[in-house]
């Protein structure tokens, strides 16, 4: 009998803009993954002849969000405002990624970085929220 696996160990990754060859980087602290989503956006093509049935097709495929916190460290080359999310955030950059589960499939992924949201509580550790808005999304 067919078992699931376990989630732990997923990798999100950040590709350097290199060409010919784009270097991936693990980013660093990553806590629970919300995402990427395959969703298809349906139009109605429902038409006298459907037998009173709605019909709907997909016409186009929208790749929604990608939602994970982190561990805020400022000096980490995949968080910093160098070379990280919050560069990628501040300066608008469309950044490729790879979302790698446990066993070893995945998908790679075009998106923006819409949102870093930091949290530093009174009582507890500085972190961020991080929302991809995914352009693209194939398998590895």
């Amino acid at each position: 009998m067919a078992e699931g696996i376990s989630a732990h160990g997923t990798l999100i990754k950040m590709g350097d803009g290199a060409t010919p060859t784009e270097t991936f980087a693990t980013i660093a602290t990553v806590g629970d993954i919300d995402g990427p989503t395959i969703k298809n956006i349906m139009e109605d093509f429902t038409n006298h002849g459907s037998g009173g049935k709605v019909k709907k097709k997909p016409i186009l495929q929208d790749g929604d969000k990608l939602k994970f916190p982190v561990d805020f460290i400022s000096s980490d080359p995949t968080h910093n405002k160098t070379t990280g999310l919050v560069a990628a955030a501040q300066n608008k950059t469309e950044k490729h990624f790879q979302v790698i589960f446990p066993d070893s499939s995945g998908f790679a992924i075009t998106a923006y970085v819409e949102e870093v949201k930091f949290k530093a509580p009174v009582k507890g550790k500085l972190s961020a929220d991080i929302t991809l808005d995914v352009n693209d999304i194939t398998n590895l």
